[in-house]
């Protein structure tokens, strides 16, 4: 794993900037905080950062997040969290969700996480999936979680639940540098969001 933000993708970087800007975003939920360092960068970005990390080693190595005013960092299952923030401080308002989780042996947090969402009927978050198969670049970088890729088919039903079918738009990353690394983005469709 790269230590630098977004696994050293600037291109990734703009991407959600631009996401930021385009949907008036405020808040960035990261999963899979590791050692703070795209967190940190997702502070000078948005107005809140919630960060969850699973791995308590990897928790308390980015302690020196907590020196930012806006971002909290949570430890523990992030579909738990995800599902808190659904119930006690989602109000409708879209936010980004950067899912970028892994499970320490516990099998993949994806599925789950987005149940959280879909639970919680926040339809209106913008999802930014790294570690995904881009099929039009399969040389970038996926996850693999028994015998099966990250990627749009593996969650495609959790969209449409989520979004509803055909109510939303989805695209991969074009570029990338450093690790090169697959991203889906999942945003709702614009007749929906605006």
């Amino acid at each position: 794993m790269n230590e630098h933000p977004f696994s050293d993708d600037w291109y990734l970087m703009v991407e959600i900037n631009e996401l930021r800007k385009r949907f008036n975003i405020k808040t960035v939920i990261e999963t899979g905080t590791w050692k703070g360092n795209t967190a940190f960068v997702l502070s000078t970005l948005f107005d809140k950062v919630i960060t969850i990390e699973i791995n308590e080693e990897f928790y308390n190595e980015a302690e020196w997040l907590d020196e930012a005013s806006n971002v909290t960092r949570l430890l523990g299952d992030s579909s738990y969290w995800l599902d808190i923030y659904g119930k006690l401080n989602y109000k409708g308002e879209p936010a980004l969700i950067f899912l970028d989780a892994h499970s320490f042996g516990q099998g993949c947090p994806l599925h789950k996480e987005l149940d959280a969402l879909i639970k919680n009927n926040m339809s209106n978050c913008i999802l930014v999936i790294h570690d995904c198969l881009v099929p039009p670049n399969p040389s970038l970088r996926y996850d693999v979680y028994e015998e099966i890729p990250i990627s749009f088919e593996y969650i495609s039903g959790c969209l449409n639940k989520l979004y509803g079918f055909g109510r939303y738009v989805h695209y991969w990353n074009k570029e990338a540098v450093g690790e090169k690394v697959g991203v889906l983005f999942v945003t709702p469709a614009e007749e929906d969001f605006f």
